[in-house]
C-alpha cells in the first residue's frame, strides 16, 4: 500500500496509566498473598482499569491511543508475535513501534457508548485457554458495569458451545451481546490490565476473579456445589490410528487411553468425556466430586467447577506439561497433584501405566 504511514509505540499498562490524558481507576483491594510451589510462583492480578478517550481497537492485536499501542499489556500474544503473519501493521524493532498504513486506520464510524475490551483471542479457540485467559475477566467486567452502566464489551466469539454457555453464566451476558468494533473509533474505551500472564519468573492470575467466575456460574445453574464423595475421570476419546499415521503419538498423546478408561472405571471412577457433555452436567458432577483426574489438555479446564479442597490430579506426559491449569487449580484452593507417566523406550510410543496410576489415585 502507498500513502502515509503511522507508528504507535508499544506501551505497558502502567505507562498508559500515568499518561495525563488517561483516566485511571485504582484497584478495589490489596493483592492476596502469592502462591509458592516448587518451580512456580503465582501472584494476584489487581482489578484496576483504564478509561481512554478516542481510541481504536485493532483486531487480534490490541488498542491504539494517543500514539501508543497496548498489545502485550492486554492481549495474550505468542512469543513470536513480532513476525506472525496475522499481525496488523508492521513491527519496527528500532523504534519499538507498530506501523500502519493510512488505509488500515480508516474509520468505519464512531461508537458513543462506553466499551470494554477483554483478552479472548486465544481463549476463543481452546477451552483450557478460555478458562485461564478469558474467565478471569468476569469480575473486572462487573466492576466496569458499576462505573459505566450499559457498557458494551468486545471479544472474540468462543468457538465451542460449552465455552459460550459458561461465558453467559459467568459474565451475566451472552456472547451475542458483544460489539463488533472493526475500524470504529471509541469515545470511551475501558481497558483492564491483562488478567492472566503465564511465563517468566512470576505468573499472575486474579484470585478473586477466578473464584467469582466459578461461583457465579454455579449459582446461575442452580448448583450449590455441596461436598460429595464422587470420583470423576475426565476421559478423551482419540482416533489413535489417525494420530499414529500423522506422527502425533508423543507428548500428551498416549497409545492406550482406553486401557486407562477401563482401569479407572474398575477403580470406582465415573467417566466423563467433556467434549460430549453439556457444561451444566459437567459442573454438577465436578462441583460434588472429592477427586477429579484427567489427562493434561483442555478438558482439564473443567476443574474450574471443583470446590476448594477437592483433589485434582493431572496425568502428565513423561516430558512434563505446561502448568497453566495447575496454576488455575491452586488459585481456586484445590488440592492439586500430578502423576507423570513412564518414559517410553527408544522407538516406543508414550503409554499409560494403568496399574501405577490407579494405585496413586487410591
Amino acid at each position: 500500500m502507498s500513502g502515509p504511514r503511522y507508528a504507535f509505540r508499544l506501551a505497558s499498562f502502567d505507562e498508559v496509566a500515568r499518561h495525563p490524558a488517561a483516566g485511571y481507576i485504582p484497584a478495589t483491594r490489596p493483592p492476596e498473598r502469592s502462591i509458592e510451589v516448587p518451580g512456580l510462583a503465582i501472584a494476584d492480578t489487581p482489578d484496576d482499569l483504564l478509561v481512554l478517550h478516542d481510541a481504536m481497537i485493532v483486531p487480534s492485536a490490541g488498542v491504539l491511543w494517543n500514539g501508543l499501542w497496548l498489545g502485550e499489556a492486554i492481549h495474550n500474544l505468542p512469543a513470536d508475535w513480532r513476525t506472525v503473519s496475522w499481525l496488523p501493521g508492521t513491527w519496527d524493532e528500532p523504534s519499538g513501534s507498530i506501523v500502519f498504513n493510512a488505509e488500515q486506520l480508516a474509520s468505519t464510524g464512531v461508537v458513543e457508548e462506553p466499551v470494554m475490551t477483554m483478552d479472548t483471542t486465544v481463549g476463543a479457540g481452546n477451552f483450557g485457554h478460555f478458562v485461564h485467559d478469558t474467565l478471569p475477566y468476569a469480575l473486572v467486567l462487573e466492576r466496569a458495569r458499576a462505573v459505566f452502566p450499559g457498557i458494551r464489551f468486545h471479544i472474540t466469539r468462543p468457538q465451542f458451545a460449552n465455552a459460550q454457555r459458561l461465558f453467559a453464566a459467568a459474565f451475566g451476558q451472552t456472547v451475542e451481546a458483544a460489539i463488533d468494533l472493526r475500524g470504529a473509533r471509541l469515545r470511551r474505551l475501558v481497558v483492564a490490565r491483562r488478567q492472566s500472564v503465564m511465563g517468566g519468573q512470576v505468573w499472575s492470575m486474579p484470585f478473586a476473579g477466578l473464584r467469582h467466575a466459578r461461583d457465579t456460574a454455579l449459582r446461575a445453574w442452580g448448583l450449590p456445589g455441596r461436598p460429595g464423595a464422587l470420583r470423576v475421570f475426565l476421559h478423551r476419546f482419540q482416533d489413535l490410528a489417525d494420530r499414529k499415521a500423522r506422527g502425533l503419538l508423543y507428548g500428551r498423546n498416549f497409545r492406550n487411553p482406553d486401557e486407562l478408561l477401563v482401569g479407572m472405571l474398575r477403580a470406582g471412577f465415573i467417566a466423563l468425556e467433556p467434549g460430549r457433555a453439556r457444561i451444566e452436567e459437567i459442573a454438577d458432577l465436578l462441583s460434588r466430586a472429592e477427586c477429579v483426574a484427567s489427562m493434561h489438555g483442555a478438558g482439564l479446564g473443567n476443574l474450574i467447577f471443583c470446590r476448594p479442597g477437592a483433589r485434582v490430579v493431572e496425568l502428565r506426559s513423561h516430558e512434563g506439561n505446561w502448568r497453566s491449569l495447575e496454576a488455575t487449580s491452586l488459585v481456586l484452593g484445590q488440592n492439586f497433584g500430578a502423576i507423570p507417566q513412564p518414559v517410553p523406550k527408544p522407538g516406543e510410543e508414550p503409554w499409560f501405566d494403568v496399574d501405577a496410576t490407579v494405585r496413586a489415585l487410591a
